[in-house]
């Protein structure tokens, strides 16, 4: 038994001492909820009477052992004499009776560890203990049946209908007499009524605890029903008080508690009174972008939490819970979910690997765990999700295998199944050989998202869109009257139609006397003062239709300029503001002032942009106020990506000088479905358009509108440029430019006899780092160098010097003299001039004097 699982065991009550060991334990002050306080003193006292017990048991062996001995002194003092006296025959009998009772007690500790009155008084509350307390349920299941022809029907939904027509045909009206049947109306008696209305009191839980047996199962806490029947006149004071509260105040879920104080908090007023819901809580937690208003949902956030453990469960291979969940439940893509008698801790990882399949996709091996029409291995969506066409074969299990031959697609067998643009898009994914089996990676990378948002987001995308989002976000209204929209679009206005519904008013008319039911199509299109605003708009010359229905004002704004859509909805809003003023005893706005209030906040000058760049000198245009032109000498590329939902999309670049001149551009179309990986694409798009006369410039700078990416790249930077990939030409780049410096410079001072020219090269691989490693990388380097050339290296995470030396753009070399103690003499970056060259040369010729 150890410390952390200690059972209450009954053989501790059957000694009157222990009594005084749980009000020691027990008078101890603890602080807390009430709850808590009667937790940890229960933990306290089965602590105590565990240390306390474990000393009884050693002093119980060692009086038996004591009471033994002296029994067998007084029994060889009786062979000796034939016969005891008085005395000594009383304390034989008083030894014997002590030793009886000291072996009763060992006797029953030792069956209770042993288990051995496990059906009579219950056990730890495990799971090997709910598998034969669960066992009745299974007896109860009905595997088959036969029905009304005597055949045997083994299918559960024919059982059911075996079971209703039964059911159905016995329970038929039929017609029955009542006589003596008692009175319909019958109720119960005062006592009964007061017996059932009356408070929950203390008096109701001794009785329960006195009448519950032994043989209960006992908490998760090993506390059974024999400690609290035992200790009952020293624990019911704080067992009552946790009850009590509990019953007050207490909450059965917590997610579901929280969301209930955030709809609270949405929904009260702020006299405390409860407002009327206009739009459920749903609606309410979806993003912005999907017609919601972006709160946020404990509930909800449950299994998105949880894929985050799958994922790490199935990208980690060597963890202890990969090691020890796989071999007895498989892959978290291949697992059985009928097995009912399953880990705590795979229920929450598969139960998140429902989340996380949504957003992840195969990388494709030759092997056979990804199925074809279920699994996501073409773009971002599985085939079975695809607005296409497909041959399906006669059973479903069909894998990606079967389409692969010597490591190549076989087209001849894609064509068997697919059209030709179906099978141009299969052939373009790269089959990776090196792969024992498909592996899983998301479908959205470098997104600044975590794993849990990513999930969300797929989870919320799966439900119906907001289809009128696009030229909502496009007007660019100001919050109230986005706000109003949105609750418009989602009928959630107060109208009289609104009102009336829910038996709040009683006419549901427009108040302007337009003898019309003023609903949500009313108010946007047919209101006479809304009409008249518009025809005053029309007459100032903005030609904006007349409409019917609320469908038909939404398709006309979503192709409209975000300027025109902006108006119409001042308009609608400012309509409805002076009905309210109407309505509550105010004065109505005409609809001259609708109309140039409309107009005014239309023209809000804080819309436009600012003509004063600052920038003039460098030809920048007057309304592109957000590009910065580079420093002097240098050129600055502006990469930039973008994608339609039909997968097509296009990636371009624009190459400026420090004067907004246009060197270069380049761009081409593709088919993709991350907006992300496009970003980093047309970064790597800029290695096939470097020319040579890029070199005359001192660097280059990268510039896109993805923080993610860039970020990516500046992290690539301070890690010296090791995981850059296939964007390692920015580092060719930095050496062309540095060699244009080092090439003069050691074709000159290699021919000097009294100079000794060092290369210092900066190692920050992991595997060098290592003691080994470097000394013999250090030998091998040194053995086949340039005996006129010597090289010094330094090994470590070089990101503080090249900090200290402003070395923070790869797409520039840089240059440094230093002299004998190591300052810094000289320095240089970029593409070396003939005079620059001749100023480092000069530096050096100065050094070496000294």
């Amino acid at each position: 038994m150890s410390k952390g699982n200690i059972k209450f065991e009954d053989v501790w009550a059957s000694i009157p001492a222990s009594v005084a060991v749980v009000r020691e334990a027990w008078r101890k002050k603890t602080f807390g909820s009430l709850s808590q306080i009667l937790n940890y003193k229960m933990r306290r006292a089965l602590k105590a009477l565990f240390y306390w017990s474990k000393a009884k048991l050693k002093s119980l062996n060692l009086s038996k052992e004591i009471l033994k001995r002296e029994i067998v002194e007084l029994q060889e003092k009786e062979a000796e004499l034939g016969c005891l006296l008085d005395d000594d025959s009383w304390l034989l009998k008083v030894k014997l009776n002590e030793l009886n009772s000291t072996l009763a007690r060992l006797n029953t500790w030792w069956k209770q560890c042993a288990k051995v009155k496990w059906l009579a008084e219950g056990d730890r509350n495990s799971r090997f203990f709910q598998s034969f307390a669960s066992a009745q349920r299974s007896s109860n299941f009905i595997f088959k049946i036969k029905d009304d022809n005597g055949l045997l029907v083994k299918d559960q939904h024919q059982i059911e209908d075996v079971l209703f027509r039964f059911f159905k045909e016995k329970w038929k009206d039929r017609s029955c007499s009542l006589d003596g049947w008692p009175y319909s109306r019958t109720r119960l008696d005062v006592d009964d009524v007061r017996m059932l209305s009356k408070e929950f009191s203390l008096d109701e839980v001794e009785i329960a605890i006195k009448q519950a047996g032994g043989n209960i199962s006992p908490r998760n806490d090993d506390i059974t029903y024999s400690f609290i029947k035992s200790y009952w006149s020293i624990i019911k004071e704080d067992f009552w008080n946790a009850i009590h509260n509990f019953l007050l105040s207490g909450k059965m879920c917590v997610l579901h508690e929280m969301d209930k104080l955030c709809r609270s908090f949405i929904w009260s007023k702020r006299n405390g009174g409860a407002g009327l819901h206009y739009v459920n809580w749903d609606m309410m937690c979806r993003p912005v972008n999907c017609g919601g208003r972006g709160l946020f949902s404990c509930s909800n956030k449950v299994g998105p939490l949880r894929a985050k453990l799958a994922w790490k469960y199935d990208q980690d291979k060597d963890s202890l819970v990969h090691k020890a969940l796989f071999p007895k439940y498989g892959s978290l893509y291949e697992a059985d979910v009928s097995k009912k008698a399953c880990s705590t801790a795979w229920k929450l990882i598969f139960n998140g690997g429902r989340f996380l399949k949504p957003i992840v996709r195969w990388n494709i091996a030759n092997d056979r765990s990804i199925d074809v029409f279920k699994d996501t291995w073409i773009m971002d969506k599985c085939i079975s999700r695809w607005p296409t066409f497909v041959k399906s074969p006669g059973n479903d299990e069909l894998t990606v295998d079967l389409f692969i031959s010597n490591g190549c697609w076989d087209v001849i067998e894609l064509y068997e199944f697919f059209g030709k643009d179906l099978v141009d898009l299969i052939s373009k994914i790269q089959i990776m050989p090196d792969l024992l089996e498909g592996r899983m990676e998301l479908i959205h990378q470098n997104s600044g998202k975590s794993i849990s948002a990513m999930a969300t987001a797929a989870l919320v995308c799966d439900q119906s869109g907001f289809q009128n989002w696009d030229w909502l976000k496009k007007a660019k209204l100001i919050p109230r009257v986005e706000t109003f929209w949105w609750r418009i679009l989602n009928n959630a206005i107060p109208t009289n139609h609104f009102l009336s519904y829910r038996r709040l008013h009683e006419n549901n008319h427009c108040p302007r006397s337009c003898d019309e039911v003023e609903d949500i199509d009313h108010v946007v299109t047919r209101c006479k003062n809304l009409k008249e605003a518009v025809q005053h708009l029309n007459n100032w010359g903005f030609g904006i239709p007349t409409f019917v229905f609320l469908e038909d004002c939404c398709r006309w704004l979503a192709c409209q300029n975000y300027w025109l859509a902006k108006l119409f909805c001042n308009t609608v809003f400012f309509s409805w503001k002076s009905r309210n003023e109407l309505v509550h005893g105010g004065n109505e706005g005409s609809p001259l002032m609708i109309a140039a209030n409309s107009v005014s906040y239309a023209a809000d000058p804080t819309s436009y942009y600012c003509f004063n760049s600052g920038h003039w000198d460098a030809n920048q245009p007057r309304l592109l106020n957000r590009w910065h032109p580079p420093p002097p000498d240098w050129i600055k590329v502006n990469v930039d990506a973008s994608l339609l939902p039909s997968y097509k999309a296009g990636i371009a670049g624009v190459f400026r000088d420090y004067n907004g001149r246009f060197p270069l551009a380049f761009g081409h179309a593709c088919v993709h479905w991350d907006v992300s990986r496009l970003e980093l694409l047309a970064i790597q798009s800029i290695k096939d358009v470097i020319t040579d006369w890029m070199f005359n410039y001192k660097g280059l700078i990268i510039e896109g509108d993805n923080i993610n990416i860039i970020k990516f790249l500046l992290d690539a930077v301070r890690r010296g440029g090791q995981d850059l990939g296939e964007l390692t030409f920015i580092k060719d780049f930095n050496y062309r430019m540095a060699e244009s410096w080092s090439a003069p410079f050691l074709e000159i001072l290699d021919a000097s006899t009294n100079v000794q020219v060092y290369e210092v090269s900066f190692i920050e691989s992991w595997l060098f780092l290592l003691n080994p490693m470097k000394n013999i990388f250090l030998k091998i380097a040194r053995s086949s160098s340039n005996p006129l050339r010597r090289i010094a290296y330094s090994f470590g995470d070089h990101y503080d010097l090249r900090k200290e030396l402003q070395i923070l753009n790869l797409l520039t070399g840089y240059i440094f003299l230093l002299d004998r103690h190591g300052r810094i003499r000289w320095q240089g970056f970029g593409s070396a001039t003939t005079e620059e060259v001749s100023s480092l040369l000069s530096c050096a010729t100065l050094l070496l004097e000294e």
